[in-house]
């Protein structure tokens, strides 16, 4: 049996947005059992599985044991320029979807878990290319366009919103309580990703644990998961990217950060990274070597790192690709103008001998780039279109390679403009 599925998870549809009032939705969602629906069909096996959603939302935590479990890759969904979230999301999955339909003949069933009316236009789309659709959602949330075309339609069981209390009392950390939610009761997730903000962020996590009584006496007797740290780490500055300032692995960052507190990370095995203090030993654990000093973060590998992870995504580099794509979407402006992504990519594909994925590539970077306008009166994704804006092909590369500088300083606070000359070759 070969890995011949897809799974892609509308997370913002199965919660019902973000508002407070929906939180009851989201404690009662299961990701273990939408998949144990899910293997019941006749599939194969899973080769890969998405989750789009703003993954900075501390509520949304309470599905991190899961997809953990299940191998799910959470995508995060910002929310850059104009225009909802919720859109940037659907938008994303489409393009994700029909990237692995052109570069993994292999996958053959794609699993679509939301009740979303837009997702009927990919339905559509995917089997143009001899795919097999499956829908996945609640009854009362999905959409009967979506359901009818899907090949086949899993129904999830409703959840029961009447059991879970919502409110505590605002009386400070208690003993007892999740130390997640104790965390999130003093602390506030943060937008700001730079190096300096990570650290003083550190800081305020390795005071909370020694501070907080559960996970004192934990740092006291056999050490702390390393795995406390980086939930809470997340949860208040979900976008830092270690790899963009020259730490390879989390725990090299870690290291690097607890220097100054009264903790060290000691290891067992290969793998078993544990926090406790400094005059502290755990039995069969050692002290982990410091680190050397981390390489340069201004360099061409690492600015094409940061481009091409997390949204707004850039993975396009080919100059003279990008001026003929674009120099061609000028011409025939007109032409572009309230149509959708699909429509756009099937027009240069015909069009231009490129690779297709070289075509995808260069399209969603310009859209990234803003050389591209999601028309706002669209609400669901069959009607949402995207005008192409630029003049001239000069025009295009200019606006793109403004937004990817600005990504850089977003997450280096700064710029070498030397380096960056070097990305669009």
């Amino acid at each position: 049996m070969k890995y011949n599925t897809a799974i892609f998870y509308d997370i913002e549809n199965l919660i019902g947005g973000y508002s407070i009032s929906n939180v009851e939705l989201l404690i009662n969602l299961s990701l273990k059992q939408i998949m144990a629906q899910v293997k019941q069909k006749n599939i194969g096996k899973i080769a890969i599985q998405r989750a789009y959603a703003d993954w900075s939302v501390p509520r949304l935590n309470q599905l991190k044991a899961d997809m953990v479990e299940l191998g799910v890759e959470p995508k995060q969904m910002f929310g850059f320029g104009k225009g909802a979230v919720k859109n940037a999301a659907d938008i994303q999955l489409c393009i994700d979807v029909m990237e692995v339909a052109f570069t993994k003949p292999d996958v053959e069933i794609f699993v679509v878990v939301s009740g979303d009316g837009g997702f009927s236009s990919l339905a559509n789309k995917l089997h143009e290319y001899g795919k097999f659709v499956i829908g996945c959602a609640y009854k009362r949330s999905t959409n009967k366009i979506f359901e009818a075309i899907a090949d086949e339609f899993i129904w999830l069981s409703e959840p029961n919103t009447t059991t879970v209390p919502l409110n505590f009392p605002d009386n400070g950390i208690r003993f007892g309580e999740n130390y997640l939610t104790a965390f999130a009761r003093e602390y506030k997730p943060l937008s700001d990703v730079c190096l300096e903000t990570a650290q003083k962020v550190s800081a305020e996590i390795f005071a909370f644990m020694i501070a907080n009584h559960d996970i004192h006496t934990k740092l006291m007797n056999g050490g702390v998961n390393i795995s406390i740290f980086t939930e809470l780490f997340r949860y208040r500055l979900s976008g830092f990217l270690h790899k963009a300032y020259g730490f390879p692995r989390s725990i090299d960052f870690i290291q690097s950060v607890i220097e100054k507190s009264e903790l060290k990370v000691v290891l067992k095995g290969l793998s078993d990274y544990r926090l406790t203090f400094k005059n502290h030993k755990v039995v069969g654990f050692d002290d982990v070597v410091k680190t050397p000093e981390r390489p340069a973060v201004h360099t061409l590998d690492n600015y094409k790192q940061i481009l091409s992870t997390e949204s707004p995504s850039f993975r396009q580099f080919d100059k003279e690709m990008i001026l003929t794509i674009s120099g061609h979407l000028c011409d025939k402006k007109k032409t572009f103008q309230k149509i959708s992504l699909e429509s756009i990519t099937k027009k240069l594909n015909r069009k231009f001998s490129f690779d297709s994925l070289e075509i995808v590539k260069t399209v969603t970077s310009l859209i990234s780039g803003g050389c591209f306008v999601i028309n706002a009166e669209a609400n669901t994704l069959d009607s949402q279109t995207l005008s192409f804006l630029p003049d001239t092909p000069e025009q295009s590369l200019a606006q793109l390679e403004k937004a990817m500088e600005q990504k850089i300083v977003v997450k280096l606070n700064r710029v070498n403009s030397n380096v960056f000359k070097g990305i669009l070759t």
